[in-house]
């Protein structure tokens, strides 16, 4: 029987987005995509639990309906807490690093994590070590010491415990739930850089740090496009629907104010410029206490803010750094979808397909660790 995947995304946007894909022949392929209003999900908050199940319900139940296989999977939008952890897997004599001695780390992390109170919600492999030799790729490798480092994401179970009893059923339970920014990761093109990953949405700004590609640090900041949307609003005394017309369609953002000072620019221009650059300084007070060497080469935007017209010519004229609008990892579709809206679906998707091909592969394999360093 052919599986679904089901990405349910809690959208900063107000809205519940189902994407609904599969895996065919090594290739994403969306089939459907709606999005929905509830009046018990406002602010990226669930305001009323019991009516939102009831209504999360019946969606699911008209899904079941034309697809009898699903996976569920929940992205959603919070704020993580960030784990570092180290092991070590170490033998009297030399040995072949193998698949399932990761899969093995990864498996007493989550068990050791869960028992404080902790849901994780993504890991991502560091920095691997064999006899004190950092490698790219252990696998294959042999060597009598093994070090492996994993940068780990986790809630509290409090907030997840919630999640779990709306979205869990018997017939097609929850499989996994995500951090939205994150899946960007997953869900952009392997051409770009993933070390600096600015998330703009209507209320917030999510920013991903990293280095080799791998998320080092999530950073968080209050302002979104509509504190920008208020600001226009307000100033100029239009409706706020004009104020999104001026953001995305005319052209609000100006770079050359950081260059001109006698340069005639208009209130309109002057208002949201101003608004981004508030956000930047934000982004670099964050970049400035980063307990490790960022050097990023490529600044790439996603989220809603992505679609402010000239938002990548000024980012790139303020941090002096080349600057890219992200775009999805290759899937395929008869739909037509926004490209941007898409790429957190794709990265859950991508996710789901690694951790379920891992956790096939650990189930038939059990190793021993001889030590083991938290």
């Amino acid at each position: 029987m052919e599986k679904i995947l089901n990405v349910i995304e809690l959208s900063p946007k107000d809205k519940i987005i189902f994407t609904l894909g599969r895996f065919d022949d090594g290739v994403i392929n969306i089939v459907d995509r709606f999005e929905i209003e509830d009046i018990n999900y406002k602010n990226n908050k669930i305001l009323n639990v019991s009516e939102f199940k009831e209504r999360m319900d019946r969606e699911l139940i008209k899904l079941e309906e034309t697809f009898i296989n699903i996976d569920n999977i929940l992205s959603i939008y919070d704020r993580p807490t960030f784990y570092k952890k180290r092991y070590v897997l170490s033998s009297k004599e030399e040995r072949k690093i193998k698949e399932s001695d990761i899969d093995n780390m990864i498996s007493l992390i989550r068990n050791s994590l869960e028992k404080d109170g902790k849901e994780i919600i993504q890991i991502f492999n560091s920095e691997f070590y064999i006899d004190d030799k950092k490698v790219e790729v252990p696998i294959g490798e042999k060597g009598k010491k093994f070090i492996a480092i994993f940068n780990v994401f986790g809630i509290e179970k409090d907030k997840i415990k919630i999640l779990k009893s709306i979205f869990n059923r018997k017939k097609n339970p929850l499989k996994v739930i995500y951090f939205s920014p994150l899946l960007l990761i997953n869900g952009i093109k392997d051409s770009f850089s993933k070390n600096f990953v600015i998330d703009i949405e209507n209320t917030f700004t999510y920013l991903i740090f990293g280095v080799d590609n791998i998320p080092n640090q999530v950073e968080y900041i209050e302002l979104g496009i509509k504190d920008i949307i208020r600001d226009l609003s307000f100033i100029l005394e239009i409706p706020p629907r004009d104020g999104e017309d001026y953001l995305f369609k005319k052209g609000a953002l100006d770079y050359k104010i950081f260059y001109e000072t006698d340069y005639p620019i208009s209130v309109e221009k002057k208002v949201a410029s101003m608004r981004v650059i508030e956000i930047f300084e934000l982004i670099e007070k964050k970049m400035k206490k980063l307990p490790f060497r960022f050097y990023p080469d490529e600044i790439v935007i996603c989220g809603e803010g992505a679609k402010i017209k000239n938002i990548k010519e000024f980012t790139k004229e303020y941090f002096d750094l080349p600057a890219s609008i992200g775009e999805p990892f290759e899937y395929k579709s008869d739909l037509k979808l926004d490209s941007l809206d898409i790429i957190p679906a794709i990265g859950a998707i991508r996710s789901f397909i690694d951790k379920d091909k891992k956790e096939s592969f650990f189930n038939k394999l059990m190793n021993i660790f001889e030590k083991i360093f938290d």
